[in-house]
């Protein structure tokens, strides 16, 4: 399977040389799930797309440190290219920023949360399985680090898990779209780290509590090997 990542952010350049880049951090994921896969890259801010949306069996967008509601060039043609791919029935995922530009670009919404940042280890009710969502516990948890939210979902997407943080951490529109909140590509270091790197910016007692909760038995195999059933059932 050839899978597509639309690299939407980079990892800071003082983590880059231990953690690697985000598109780095998909192919470990897939790798400790066992979930074999061909990927291309394609730098979204420098405005590398797919030349056709049968390039890939499907895409994945990844996470940012902007909002999708930011008025930048290349976040606008982000979106016209979601809104393409999705016309043309590619199978697209989206992990937070990238869960974030699905839903903006399909007819939701994203603010900046009043309810402020999710950072370190959350966990979400699941309120309706998926058909690819195979071994979904009733309650999972992913690694976070976000302040926007989708408050709105856009029209036809399903509600698949949220929390009362963050109602909408995870949605679906049939079988070709799938987006989450958390990170399932992150790890706990790098989670840790991120939090230092950014602690300037952060709320102390909310940096505090992501550092200690990082460690804390997380489901990123298991979302992992969502993304490979979600990407083999859209085929």
């Amino acid at each position: 399977m050839k899978i597509g990542i639309l690299q939407t952010g980079e990892t800071p350049a003082k983590l880059r040389g231990e953690h690697g880049n985000y598109p780095a951090m998909f192919k470990a994921m897939f790798a400790r799930a066992g979930v074999e896969g061909d990927f291309v890259v394609y730098d979204s801010r420098r405005g590398r797309f797919p030349k056709t949306p049968d390039a890939c069996d499907g895409y994945i967008i990844t996470g940012s440190k902007h909002g999708v509601y930011e008025p930048l060039p290349w976040i606008a043609e982000l979106l016209e290219n979601i809104r393409a791919l999705h016309c043309a029935r590619a199978p697209l995922v989206g992990v937070c920023f990238g869960h974030q530009a699905i839903a903006q670009a399909l007819g939701g919404k994203v603010i900046k949360s009043p309810k402020g940042w999710g950072l370190g280890l959350h966990s979400w009710e699941v309120v309706r399985a998926a058909p690819w969502m195979s071994g979904a516990k009733k309650q999972f948890s992913l690694l976070s680090f976000h302040q926007d939210q989708v408050v709105k979902l856009p029209r036809g997407a399903v509600r698949l898990f949220g929390s009362a943080f963050c109602p909408n951490a995870g949605f679906a529109i049939g079988a070709r779209v799938f987006g989450m909140q958390g990170h399932p590509e992150f790890v706990p270091g790098f989670c840790r780290d991120l939090t230092t790197h950014r602690a300037d910016s952060l709320p102390p007692d909310v940096a505090r509590a992501a550092t200690r909760s990082a460690g804390g038995r997380n489901d990123s195999v298991l979302c992992a090997k969502w993304m490979r059933a979600f990407f083999d059932g859209a085929k």
